[in-house]
């Protein structure tokens, strides 16, 4: 992975808000890798890249740590199924 300068940082390509069971899916964008995997408001994200994610600030570690163009998995709870899916991250 390499780190790209300036403005292009990997993005989820949802906004999320957090609460006592992690972070809650409130848009989606067109498009994005959020979009593309099926995820949808009021899903509860679980996990990114084989991580567990309990916060904001957790996410952010994640992304960071990734490139646009990184295929990455994601696994979220929706009306109490669990589900994964894979695609490419993108940036903003």
């Amino acid at each position: 992975m390499t780190a790209l300068p300036g403005a292009w940082r990997t993005s989820l390509g949802a906004t999320t808000r957090e609460t006592a069971t992690g972070l809650v899916v409130t848009d989606v964008a067109p498009g994005t890798f959020a979009d593309v995997c099926g995820m949808r408001e009021d899903d509860i994200l679980l996990t990114l890249a084989g991580v567990r994610i309990l916060d904001t600030a957790q996410l952010w570690t994640v992304l960071a740590m990734m490139a646009p163009g990184d295929l990455a998995t994601a696994t979220w709870v929706r009306d109490g199924a669990v589900l994964e899916s894979e695609s490419v991250l993108g940036g903003h």
